[in-house]
């Protein structure tokens, strides 16, 4: 048997670190288990509940009832959503575990969760995001300045995330080496969606889309394409042709080094959307796009497999519970009519690619 101070040393020039450098080390790749937004938002909410409760000129550590129960009632006084109280708890206990501070006892925490109870009763419900059907696209479309980038490059933006079924933080970070023309004559277009922290994926997912007939030209691929063009012509070289970490939606294409920001897209889209006579915009959001985007494709009784490939849903009474909203009867016919339209030129082109040539 060989004792722990007989064992041999397979390799003697291996450097020795002391327990406590280790240990911070440790502490450090402990925090890249949270994802960059998660650890921005835990920040956020520890810098927000350390600023009251030195504004009432009580400690914010240890949490307990004295401190985190008076900060809920202040979140309820100021209109706070009623759901985030659950998330900023959660933040401030990991906040408390990893930098080894006590958490609250079990008496405090039993009064706590009775104050979330009431508090998810008198606080107003949150409000859903207005979903931005075809006819949403339209009106951004005639309201839109045709000859303005940053218009056209919303246009864009609007169009992919309606018809791809794009979740906002999808869509701003597409680069151009996501993006794949099939065809040289830009009718089809493979769409590489990476993995974030939404869409854990084992390897990046696929989406092809093509052109279909709809008013205006206004479909994902025509639009992109005329986008794209529309940067070279200004910048002077493909888009396509650049650094493969270049943003396909920049904040500016001058510096076409940084993403534009989900909150400036949504800005640009409420204000492109009040000019187009919209008074309720401000209930439009990014994620407005992905349920307008799937309520079309339900009500034009597309299958089911193909909304939630297309949504990357597992099953299909996800979206049916959480993104489809009600519509007339008549917006359903115009809108199943559109995409009967749609498949079948889709294929009459399929069938004149298959037919032998003379």
């Amino acid at each position: 048997m060989v004792t722990p101070s007989s064992r041999p040393v397979r390799n003697p020039d291996r450097p020795r670190y002391p327990h406590a450098f280790v240990l911070r080390y440790a502490r450090i790749i402990e925090q890249r288990a949270l994802e960059p937004s998660s650890q921005s938002s835990m920040a956020s909410a520890v810098r927000c509940f350390e600023r009251e409760c030195h504004r009432w000129g009580i400690a914010p550590w240890p949490v307990s009832y004295h401190n985190f129960g008076a900060y809920i009632a202040w979140y309820c006084h100021t209109g706070g959503c009623a759901r985030s109280i659950k998330t900023i708890k959660s933040h401030l206990h990991h906040y408390s575990k990893t930098n080894g501070l006590p958490w609250l006892s079990r008496e405090d925490d039993f009064h706590i969760s009775k104050l979330q109870t009431a508090f998810l009763k008198i606080a107003p419900k949150p409000v859903r995001a207005k979903p931005a059907t075809f006819d949403t696209l339209l009106a951004l479309y005639r309201a839109a300045n045709k000859t303005s980038l940053p218009h056209l490059q919303l246009l864009a933006m609007s169009t992919l995330a309606h018809d791809c079924l794009l979740r906002p933080g999808e869509l701003c970070s597409l680069t151009v080496a996501d993006v794949d023309w099939v065809t040289a004559d830009r009718t089809a277009l493979d769409l590489v969606i990476q993995e974030d922290k939404t869409n854990k994926v084992d390897e990046p997912e696929v989406l092809f889309t093509q052109a279909y007939p709809a008013p205006e030209d206004l479909c994902a691929v025509v639009v992109l394409s005329h986008y794209l063009d529309c940067v070279e012509a200004i910048i002077g070289v493909s888009p396509l042709s650049l650094p493969s970490t270049t943003p396909l939606f920049p904040a500016d294409w001058r510096q076409p080094t940084k993403a534009l920001p989900q909150a400036a897209f949504v800005s640009q889209l409420r204000a492109l959307l009040f000019q187009a006579g919209f008074t309720n915009a401000a209930s439009y959001s990014g994620h407005s796009f992905r349920s307008g985007g799937c309520s079309d494709l339900f009500y034009a009784e597309c299958r089911e497999w193909l909304i939630g490939r297309l949504g990357r849903w597992r099953d299909p009474r996800t979206y049916k519970q959480h993104y489809i909203r009600d519509r007339s009867a008549a917006m359903r016919a115009e809108v199943a009519a559109a995409f009967a339209r749609a498949a079948a030129a889709s294929q009459r082109a399929s069938n004149a690619q298959r037919a032998p040539s003379p």
